[in-house]
């Protein structure tokens, strides 16, 4: 396995003042680059044959919303592909013939690795398991898939060797259209009352009522994707993406932070493409500041010649020191996520500050390191 060699800088700051957030769920939705079906566990553990079609991720500045749904639209309950599948096998192994079968949609939550089929037949489909209440996850983020309706084991590993047709897989019946995300207005459900919320930038009508644009499935915006192929062992591994993102809670109070206390201030997001699922990757993540010093402060107005507070801040509860690279291991496919925390602010410094906002901008560095 082989992983990409380059290094990330991500910029984010930290603020505390007077004023507070309003509540605001952002939400992007990231299809896959290309299609590959896979055989993964689904529910109870069970075998399916399956293909991911791409990523929705919530940030609310709220930390809480209620019962986040997909109306689809022009999207079927049921679709079907036509491959190879193997129903019995020769004196020369499986014998395989292609044949269509079904599959339908269904939801993953990373953040709690929950599955759940998306097959209402009104096409309101709510992506948590506990729909009607509270969302904590911050960000919570849900994959999509179409998963097979029969056990994996009718169809291909990748160290199979398919004959007498083609190794790949054509979707025949149903196409896929788009979709727009609602959320409820209370803990109701989203039944009792809700409001749509923007995909990727979409353009809300000042109404209330549904954008005049979904969000495609597919990358492009088409409906039916090429065939789609399953992983062949003679195929070489693509190299390993680590996508960080910093998921910024900017509003603190100070005096959570002094002396022992704890303060959260963002969450670093880590997510690994072209992964493998039974592999643990790793990479070095360095913290520094704007003035390449060896601590962090926070800086009246922003500006490093005004007054300063000194902080200490924490990575996963651990006590970073500017420019000293911190080992993040035992990350696995999908999503990775650790705290960020501002702890250690002295109290007497801080009660006689200035008047104003006080920030540090901080710059986020990580390297991959060989998996093992």
């Amino acid at each position: 396995m082989r992983s990409r060699l380059s290094f990330l800088i991500l910029c984010f700051s930290l603020f505390f003042a007077a004023q507070t957030l309003s509540a605001e769920v952002v939400v992007t939705y990231v299809p896959e680059s290309s299609l590959t079906f896979e055989k993964k566990a689904f529910q109870n553990g069970s075998m399916k044959f399956m293909v991911k079609l791409g990523t929705l991720t919530f940030n609310d500045t709220d930390n809480s919303f209620f019962d986040p749904t997909l109306f689809s639209i022009d999207t079927p309950i049921q679709f079907g592909f036509t491959g190879p599948v193997t129903w019995w096998s020769d004196a020369n192994g499986k014998v395989w013939d292609a044949e269509e079968t079904l599959f339908q949609m269904a939801s993953y939550c990373e953040n709690n690795q929950t599955w759940s089929w998306l097959n209402q037949a009104d096409f309101e489909n709510s992506l948590a398991s506990w729909a009607n209440g509270s969302v904590k996850f911050n960000p919570f983020i849900v994959s999509l898939y179409l998963v097979s309706e029969q056990g994996a084991d009718i169809y291909p590993d990748s160290t199979d060797t398919v004959t007498g047709c083609d190794a790949s897989y054509t979707l025949t019946t149903g196409t896929l259209g788009g979709f727009n995300i609602v959320v409820a207005n209370n803990n109701s459900g989203h039944y009792s009352g809700y409001e749509y919320i923007s995909v990727n930038g979409q353009e809300l009508p000042e109404d209330g009522s549904a954008p005049a644009s979904d969000t495609a499935y597919l990358v492009g915006g088409g409906t039916t994707p090429p065939p789609i192929i399953y992983p062949d062992s003679d195929e070489p591994i693509p190299d390993v993406e680590y996508l960080l993102s910093i998921l910024d809670v900017t509003q603190f109070t100070i005096s959570d932070a002094f002396e022992y206390g704890k303060a959260k201030v963002a969450e670093a997001s880590l997510t690994l493409n072209n992964s493998q699922l039974d592999t643990n990757y790793g990479v070095k993540i360095t913290f520094t500041n704007t003035l390449d010093s060896t601590y962090f402060c926070l800086h009246l107005n922003g500006q490093v010649n005004l007054y300063s507070i000194p902080y200490t801040l924490l990575f996963g509860g651990e006590e970073v020191e500017a420019g000293v690279p911190i080992d993040w291991s035992s990350l696995t496919a999908g999503d990775n996520l650790k705290e960020i925390e501002v702890t250690n602010i002295n109290e007497a410094r801080a009660d006689v500050a200035p008047a104003g906002d006080y920030s540090d901008t901080i710059i986020v560095n990580i390297t991959p390191n060989d998996t093992y």
